[in-house]
């Protein structure tokens, strides 16, 4: 059983200005033993990715401060299934490597604009199309894990993505650092 925080980003073709937003995974491992100190954990996940955007802007009008902010929020649900090998390379510190594929459960997208003028504010709100967005995803995990006692171990794991989320000729792929905690039956 696995549970991670998870920093997901966009990574690729004109996503520079794109943040890094804080999710969640969840999932269920099995181990079966290679050779002494390599074993195959294929397992399922729940697990959340995405992108952060904000920009804030302040200019004068008619001697009036003025602030604008523009930010959107996508949000990328998925469940996992993963192949990784695990090579133990000393008594409590092991390896992973592997690949996994991703099929969507839910897409949102939010976009949000304000301006602020002399404290008084407009704005709006309203959920972007996702319908072009890739329902599926894949790619690779490599990480370390670290043994604190019997069961219990940390983990922190990079999954990178190949697969282009978008339908254009930009190349955007998923990208997550996970940092969670492993316990072992």
């Amino acid at each position: 059983m696995k549970s991670a925080l998870t920093s997901s980003k966009l990574v690729g073709d004109d996503t520079e200005d794109l943040t890094r937003t804080q999710r969640f995974q969840v999932g269920l491992h099995y181990g079966f033993t290679l050779k002494e100190n390599l074993f195959l954990t294929p397992g399922i996940n729940y697990s959340q990715r995405g992108a952060f955007y904000e920009e804030t802007e302040t200019h004068s009008f008619f001697q009036l401060p003025v602030t604008t902010t523009a930010r959107a929020e996508l949000s990328l649900d998925y469940i996992d299934l993963i192949l990784p090998v695990k090579f133990i390379m000393h008594d409590r510190v092991y390896a992973l490597a592997g690949i996994y594929g991703s099929f969507g459960v839910d897409k949102k997208s939010e976009f949000t604009w304000r301006e602020c003028v002399d404290g008084n504010c407009t704005g709006m709100k309203e959920d972007l199309e996702t319908s072009e967005i890739s329902d599926s995803d894949n790619g690779i995990i490599l990480g370390l894990g670290l043994r604190i006692i019997n069961n219990l171990a940390i983990e922190g794991v990079l999954q990178n993505g190949f697969k282009n989320l978008f339908d254009e000729e930009d190349k955007v792929t998923n990208q997550s650092l996970n940092f969670g905690v492993a316990y072992h039956f």
